[in-house]
């Protein structure tokens, strides 16, 4: 299981992937440690979890903010983390006994609930 600090970085990775949170966007700590109900001290390290991965930047006299493309770079690597998911996923069917057929209208049954 996710730890607080890994919690609050996927919150915010989610909503730059979903574009709620725009190019220089202000991520403010104060704030997000309301909302999630933790110290800034985890919202800080969840920040620094971003930063390492290239999606928030320090701006003087701003703080925290969205980098610039940091909707793509979360996204490309959203997508190459979930391909690398299929084969264990299509192992796991395999293992149940489904073929393609019923596996594939599994994962258009799911498309469809979204």
């Amino acid at each position: 299981m996710a730890n607080k600090k890994q919690i609050i970085a996927e919150s915010i990775r989610n909503r730059i992937i979903a574009g709620s949170l725009k190019e220089y966007a202000p991520i403010r700590i104060t704030d997000c440690a309301t909302q999630h109900r933790v110290n800034r001290k985890t919202v800080s390290d969840a920040i620094h979890i971003l930063v390492d991965e290239g999606l928030l930047v320090n701006r003087r006299g701003i703080g925290w903010v969205v980098a610039d493309g940091a909707q793509e770079e979360a996204t490309t690597a959203a997508m190459e983390t979930l391909a690398t998911e299929i084969p264990d996923l299509v192992a796991r069917a395999g293992a149940l006994g489904l073929d393609k057929a019923k596996f594939v209208m599994m994962v258009e049954n799911a498309f469809r609930s979204i």
